[in-house]
């Protein structure tokens, strides 16, 4: 009997970002302000997500077409904390970078030191009242972007980004 030995693949470092994903009851780029409670709202909704097994994924990009839905074509990462910060009136959360085609091309743009932001996507568009204040938000995901919609939720290294690398 013959022996097969397959060739080792060398896997790379996986790559965690951890940062200021939304911040609330501040007026963000598009003149809206995520109140505390919807960012409380936030938290508990991906929490309850991953409390029954699932898995929050982002995409390298914002959907044009304003599709709610996660295309897996587009996926570079995986969500897989969050939480409230008090003390910056921010969504704390921890990033995966995936071995994916995306998640590839956001390793080059780290590499690259290119800017990258963060977009809270929801499942329809919540309602915004007459103060600019978004309420009944249904989340979806975190996706990287090119610019940001939060104004001080950009994945920079004066913005609270932390790189670990873990084997």
């Amino acid at each position: 009997m013959e022996t097969i030995k397959t060739p080792m693949v060398m896997k790379e470092k996986e790559i965690r970002l951890t940062a200021n994903l939304l911040h609330f009851n501040q007026k963000n780029l598009n003149g809206r302000i995520y109140t505390k409670e919807t960012a409380e709202s936030i938290v508990e909704q991906f929490n309850n997500i991953l409390g029954e097994g699932g898995l929050v994924f982002g995409e390298l990009g914002y959907p044009e077409d304003g599709n709610p839905d996660v295309d897996f074509s587009k996926v570079s990462h995986e969500v897989l904390e969050i939480k409230i910060n008090d003390g910056n009136q921010a969504i704390e959360g921890t990033l995966r970078i995936l071995d994916t085609q995306a998640g590839r091309r956001v390793r080059e743009m780290l590499k690259e030191s290119s800017p990258l932001g963060i977009s809270c996507r929801p499942r329809g568009f919540g309602k915004v009242n007459e103060k600019g204040e978004i309420t009944d938000f249904k989340l979806i995901s975190f996706d990287l972007i090119p610019t940001h919609t939060d104004a001080f939720a950009n994945i920079k290294e004066n913005d609270a980004l932390k790189l670990s690398d873990n084997e």
